[in-house]
């Protein structure tokens, strides 16, 4: 079966956030987050998928798939994973190291991936190396809200859904702390690294117990240190 790719797409779909306003990151709506598809079709009928990550750029990287990225695939091999990667970067180098281009890059890399799946005949973890582990501890990761109400809701309804770990993008301390009083003290809570200087180490460093947060941070020094999580908190529901 040929592996010439011959088309490179993308699909750009708006998925709704049920009864909850987003208000710290830029998308084109406050109510849908946007999620853009990436799809990759060899000669041989082969069709990969992959996803574009990228919030209120998706439009761009859209339209950077399809008119500049995607056109210099058109021809190549998709079975060569790691020469199309290293050929793509310094192609696209001067466009910078973030932004509609890279995450147009990394959309693509994931749908070659598929298709090197379902050329082999094999589920992917077997191409990468196998079974490393039969089950992986799910964590529910919520959006910046910047609002005590929602964040509240979002929270209680990702504990009623039987999550045991959540992730926060809110750089609110304040915020976190009501986070942290909604679900409890034994409860797995990973607030993301976002803010700067103290307001940074005051969001990340665990509350309450040694097991509250179980997130790594950084000290005065710069020096990385991580909280061992709790084998409480690491158990999936």
């Amino acid at each position: 079966m040929s592996t010439i790719i011959n088309s490179v797409d993308a699909v750009l779909l708006q998925v709704p956030f049920m009864g909850i306003l987003r208000t710290g990151i830029d998308t084109d709506s406050p109510s849908d987050m946007a999620v853009l598809q990436v799809r990759v079709t060899t000669d041989g009928g082969l069709v990969g998928w992959g996803e574009a990550f990228g919030h209120g750029c998706c439009r761009a990287t859209k339209e950077a798939i399809e008119s500049l990225v995607g056109q210099a695939l058109i021809g190549a091999d998709a079975s060569d994973i790691a020469g199309l990667s290293l050929r793509l970067q310094r192609r696209f180098h001067l466009f910078g190291r973030t932004g509609p281009v890279r995450c147009a890059l990394a959309g693509i890399d994931i749908a070659l991936w598929d298709l090197a799946g379902k050329m082999a005949g094999l589920p992917l973890y077997r191409l990468l190396g196998g079974r490393a582990r039969e089950s992986v501890p799910a964590y529910a990761s919520l959006e910046r809200y910047g609002a005590r109400d929602t964040l509240v809701a979002a929270c209680e309804r990702a504990v009623a859904e039987g999550y045991r770990a959540i992730k926060l993008h809110e750089i609110d301390v304040g915020l976190i702390r009501a986070a942290r009083e909604v679900v409890g003290p034994d409860y797995l809570l990973m607030p993301t690294p976002i803010a700067r200087g103290p307001l940074r180490r005051r969001a990340t460093r665990p509350w309450h117990s040694p097991s509250a947060v179980c997130a790594g941070w950084r000290s005065r020094s710069g020096r990385r240190r991580t909280m061992p999580a709790s084998p409480r908190c690491a158990t999936p529901a």
